[in-house]
């Protein structure tokens, strides 16, 4: 800083800036607009800005925020963690950190190195009972596997059944019956 000795007659005038009238939030919004275009990646979902977007719209734009996501998962699974998990269990076997024969993982590599990775679910649901029904419609067509519909809502399908079995088990043991399968409604009841 400076110290200024005014002369005689001399006045300070100080500024007094207004309020830009939005020209900041538009600049804002310009930024996060190039910024979501260099990553390649919605401004809606980055800005969380839905303003003026349709229902239409946001479905289109969470559809593709969707599909860049298992994009981008698939990629991190095959390139990092799936080398990753073989590495750590080839040398496991060979430091003999685990119980098992290093004649028989060679010979059986395949059946030691299985592993899945299931990624978290994705939440948006827009209309959630179509997705379910278009989950089910996929899975009794043939059109999919149960495995996969599970582990596309961020599930593991052995713990899925682990789960549902001791629930039918309990279910059977306190002899109740779920309402799809027991007495009718108390309404149609006379």
């Amino acid at each position: 800083g400076t110290l200024k000795y005014l002369d005689v007659g001399d006045e300070v005038t100080f500024s007094t800036p207004q309020r830009s009238g939005g020209a900041a939030g538009d600049f804002l919004a310009w930024v996060m607009r190039r910024i979501s275009a260099g990553i390649n990646f919605a401004y809606e979902f980055i800005a969380k800005d839905w303003r003026g977007v349709s229902f239409a719209g946001g479905r289109l734009v969470l559809t593709e925020v969707r599909l860049d996501c298992q994009a981008r998962q698939k990629y991190l699974i095959e390139l990092l963690l799936a080398p990753l998990w073989e590495r750590i269990v080839t040398e496991a076997v060979i430091v003999g950190a685990v119980e098992i024969d290093p004649r028989l993982f060679a010979n059986h590599r395949q059946h030691f190195l299985r592993h899945a990775w299931i990624a978290p679910a994705f939440p948006y649901a827009i209309n959630p009972q179509q997705e379910i029904e278009a989950d089910v419609t996929a899975v009794e067509e043939n059109h999919d596997t149960l495995a996969n519909r599970l582990a596309a809502h961020g599930l593991d399908i052995s713990e899925v059944y682990a789960q549902r079995a001791w629930e039918r088990k309990q279910e059977r043991e306190l002899q109740i019956e779920p309402a799809s399968r027991g007495a009718a409604p108390a309404a149609a009841m006379p």
